[in-house]
């Protein structure tokens, strides 16, 4: 795998579109201090991927938009393509049987970014994923910049151990291996808070079910105070009837024993008065 071309437009000291055509082999970029030259490094690292500005040698990614001299403006966009050829080293995931791969990176002065491969929208990890194994991205031992090297030898064990797990083309497996770690870490936690959600359901059910039966005890000792309520109306409807009957006999016997004295009463008047009568007569007589 080798690239092809790199086309650069508005990044850092580019600011009309550069095309740089490259063949199999080595290549060199040359000329005099000042003209470029790390600039086309530096934009095939951040067309890979490169998050650092640092490693860009800027303070910021806005850095690397073209910033204007005194007889041009500012641009507002920044972008690099670079175009692969996969001549002996196949392309990874959906593009293994593609001959030619081009991926591109754009980013604006208002922070907005974007990633294409083949001019389709994609992911930062689509193109990282493309070149994994590959040796086409944005680390150390793709990118030997003056003084790597040393640094290299003299980088610890781990470190070495990275650049060589990366080299041998192992390190698709590693990155799969971790992502799945992860991937099981986040699934792991994800179980201790649903079980948490779980146990604590539980115990609301259980305060639910005792107040259900609390509930259900209520409404039938309601149900048996009602019940006695209505018997015990009933009992005492029954006994002012017995009562309204018994004073009901009381009154119609009263009022009878009350119909035979005036009875009596009218008879004695009766017989009185013709007591009353024969004894005016026997006195007018004599």
């Amino acid at each position: 795998m080798h690239i092809r071309k790199l086309e650069l437009l508005g990044f850092k000291s580019f600011a009309d579109r550069a095309i740089f055509h490259f063949g199999p082999g080595i290549s060199g970029v040359v000329g005099p201090n000042g003209c470029g030259k790390s600039n086309v490094v530096d934009a095939v690292k951040w067309c890979l991927g490169e998050q650092s500005a640092k490693s860009l040698r800027g303070g910021s990614m806005n850095d690397i938009i073209f910033a204007g001299t005194q007889a041009r403006p500012p641009m507002g966009m920044a972008e690099v393509s670079l175009t692969f050829v996969a001549s002996d080293v196949p392309f990874a995931g959906e593009y293994a049987h593609h001959e030619e791969v081009r991926i591109t990176r754009r980013i604006y002065r208002d922070g907005g970014s974007e990633y294409r491969i083949n001019d389709a929208r994609c992911r930062l990890r689509d193109i990282q994923d493309l070149f994994l194994d590959t040796g086409a991205n944005n680390r150390m031992y793709s990118f030997i910049e003056q003084g790597r090297i040393g640094l290299i030898i003299g980088a610890r064990p781990e470190q070495r151990r990275a650049l060589i797990e990366e080299a041998a083309g192992i390190s698709r497996y590693k990155a799969r291996k971790d992502e799945a770690e992860a991937r099981l870490r986040d699934t792991l936690s994800n179980l201790e808070q649903v079980q948490r959600q779980v146990d604590d359901l539980g115990a609301r059910m259980r305060s639910l079910e005792r107040q259900v039966r609390k509930a259900v005890r209520y409404r039938r000792l309601k149900s048996r105070v009602r019940q006695a309520e209505i018997f015990l109306g009933l009992a005492r409807f029954a006994g002012l009837v017995g009562d309204r009957r018994a004073l009901s006999g009381q009154r119609r016997q009263a009022e009878a024993d009350e119909a035979a004295a005036i009875r009596r009463v009218t008879v004695a008047e009766e017989r009185l008065g013709r007591e009353r009568a024969a004894l005016r007569e026997l006195e007018t007589a004599a």
